[in-house]
């Protein structure tokens, strides 16, 4: 059995030391602790693939020209993924990062520079599906009831 605990609090971290303290022993027991990273969401790949799509076909409608998903996004991850900057022997050298190792900061910047490139350069509209897109930026849903808003 695997159990990952995310402490975000106080509160949390007292309540991993309380469930700690009633663990029966009967086996040993592997604790590990890392920093907690947050990785692109699901729903941020799942947009940035519909995007990458929708190129390929704006690539093959506006210019007759096939393109892989693969392709695409190597090109896209070129222009405007962040690098990762690394220094062995006193050299330093950089590497693009890929959309599954960036945060889901960094991966909602992305997505605003690829939207941005479409629209200016492409002269392309991405689709946003309201819900979808909301969740891939990370905007907090709206709550509020429409009725309560038509007076």
């Amino acid at each position: 059995m695997k159990t990952i605990e995310v402490i975000y609090n106080d509160m949390d971290k007292q309540r991993l030391i309380n469930k700690l303290s009633k663990l029966s022993i009967t086996k040993p027991i592997r604790v590990e602790f890392s920093f907690f990273k947050s990785n692109r969401s699901a729903a941020q790949g799942r947009l940035y693939w519909m995007w990458v799509q929708e190129i390929i076909d704006h690539f093959i409608e506006t210019m007759g020209e096939y393109k892989t998903k693969r392709e695409i996004d190597a090109w896209l991850l070129d222009m405007f993924a962040p690098m990762e900057i690394y220094e062995v022997k006193g050299r330093a050298f950089g590497k693009v990062k890929s959309t599954s190792s960036m945060t889901t900061k960094e991966m909602s910047e992305y997505h605003n520079k690829i939207d941005t490139y479409c629209v200016t350069t492409l002269e392309l509209f991405l689709t946003k599906p309201p819900d979808a897109y909301a969740e891939a930026m990370g905007f907090k849903k709206n709550t509020r009831d429409d009725r309560e808003c038509r007076g």
